[in-house]
């Protein structure tokens, strides 16, 4: 398992990085961001939220909204932020390129090219905008471009998570014919394994890797198994909550103004559940990486505080 804290080259230890979801970097005022890497933490924001945000803005344009009005919805953020994040990696990527940065840290072949090509583009996609050198046909273009991404992983989740009694396909825990008896025979605990399990076999990693990908693996199995109880049904950003959590495998706290997300966070029972913070949650940060006995230790502390363990 990983060490932590982690120390760096010069021998001081490397925090946690901060990372922002999309309500995070649109409420998230210039104090804070100050506070927040005042004690030599980065902060970057998440892949998510600055293709949400650019989504965002052309829907607005197209809503209505004035040209200035539309544009500011991503660029006035980002040019708050800008001065805090960090320069070399100020958007956290998602899925693959995620992944692949995640196995290279547990001792794994590093990013291939196209992954490292990728990052190169969302760190000068982020330089763009908070200069403010774009024109409005790359803008507009570039938007339309994330809607459709942000569809396709909406419209994938929502398949995912098809109520057990709409179930019909050979892709899910929940099917039909003999393997749907043995789902219902099943007790509440069991289902729940049944989906964490799932999740762990659509989103495989190493080995070593497993550890570090626990919340996001939790996460998900507990969405599905919620939206298969009919205890919660799937809201419209499912697809993109459940992405933004790989940035606590990276080594990051990911601050998320979303208590309905931080609930489920709560109750999928992952020991990395520190290491996702509401706005008020900030004052007491993890201080070590989130993996290894030391995260499991500070992780107890914090579910007494939070009156989540007895």
């Amino acid at each position: 398992m990983g060490r932590a804290p982690l120390v760096g080259a010069l021998g001081r230890i490397v925090l946690p990085r901060v990372v922002l979801d999309t309500n995070a970097v649109r409420a998230l005022d210039a104090s804070v961001a100050s506070k927040l890497t005042a004690d030599g933490r980065l902060l970057s924001i998440s892949e998510v939220a600055l293709i949400e945000l650019w989504a965002a803005s052309v829907r607005s344009l197209a809503d209505g909204a004035s040209r200035a009005r539309a544009r500011g919805l991503l660029q006035v953020p980002i040019r708050r932020l800008n001065k805090f994040v960090d320069p070399i990696y100020p958007v956290a990527v998602v899925r693959t390129p995620a992944l692949q940065r995640v196995e290279h840290q547990v001792g794994g072949p590093p990013p291939s090219k196209e992954v490292t090509d990728y990052v190169a583009m969302r760190t000068a996609e982020w330089r763009l905008v908070a200069s403010g050198a774009w024109n409005d046909e790359e803008w507009i273009a570039q938007g339309r471009i994330y809607q459709r991404w942000l569809d396709d992983i909406e419209g994938q989740f929502a398949k995912l998570a098809r109520r057990s009694d709409q179930a019909s396909r050979e892709d899910a825990p929940v099917d039909g014919g003999e393997r749907r008896k043995r789902y219902e025979a099943l007790t509440k605990d069991e289902r729940r394994d049944a989906y964490l399990a799932f999740a762990r076999e659509a989103v495989p990693v190493s080995p070593a890797a497993e550890e570090r990908v626990d919340l996001w693996h939790r996460f998900l199995g507990q969405r599905l198994f919620e939206a298969a109880q009919g205890s919660r049904s799937p809201k419209d950003n499912d697809g993109a909550d459940s992405m933004t959590l790989i940035h606590v495998a990276e080594g990051a706290v990911l601050v998320a103004n979303d208590r309905k997300m931080v609930d489920v966070v709560d109750e999928c029972g992952s020991f990395q559940g520190a290491w996702v913070r509401r706005f008020d949650q900030l004052d007491d940060l993890p201080d070590v990486q989130p993996w290894g006995p030391a995260a499991r230790a500070l992780s107890h502390v914090f579910a007494r505080k939070r009156k989540l363990v007895p």
